[in-house]
């Protein structure tokens, strides 16, 4: 059986613990915002450990009121245009993209490519072409349709965003 790591007086981060808790494989800590609550002896235990009972992330986002405006403005481009926003602007490949495009596939079967994009929660099918970079030119022509007006009103430079 292993051995019990005494934790008592020790320090992790904001959290002091101060004795063992009546649920197993917890132990009672007290945070400098004057909190008191049982935490699971491996939170404490890990690589990066438990820093605070919670009291770090509400003031980080008490403190940064632009960013909470920011995110309250993209919650409502998001509810009014029903797409996410953050994947128009990043627009980055996926880890499984095996043809190096967005919304471009190769249909081995019939031997052609396939173009489409997501907006607005729903799938639109560009069409199928037999070149890989006719589907791109039709991916990048709708990229600019649907996504350019909606980036444009978040305020991304659109020529960067949305591949031209």
């Amino acid at each position: 059986m292993k051995e019990k790591k005494d934790l008592l007086g020790k320090r992790f981060g904001r959290l002091l613990v101060i004795g063992d808790s009546d649920r197993h494989g917890y132990v009672v800590c007290k945070c400098d915002c004057g909190r008191t609550l049982d935490v699971n002896r491996q939170y404490l235990l890990r690589k990066s450990p438990a820093q605070s009972c919670g009291c770090l992330r509400r003031e980080a986002g008490k403190t940064n009121e632009h960013s909470v405006a920011n995110r309250e403005k993209l919650y409502e481009t998001m509810r009014r245009y029903g797409t996410n926003i953050g994947r128009l602007k990043n627009g980055g490949l996926n880890a499984n993209n095996r043809t190096g495009h967005t919304g471009v596939w190769y249909d081995e079967r019939r031997g052609v490519w396939h173009a489409y994009i997501g907006f607005r929660r729903k799938l639109h099918h560009l069409g199928v072409y037999k070149t890989y970079g006719e589907a791109v030119s039709a991916r990048e022509n709708a990229e600019r349709e649907f996504y350019a007006p909606v980036l444009e009103e978040w305020g991304v430079d659109t020529g960067r965003a949305v591949r031209s």
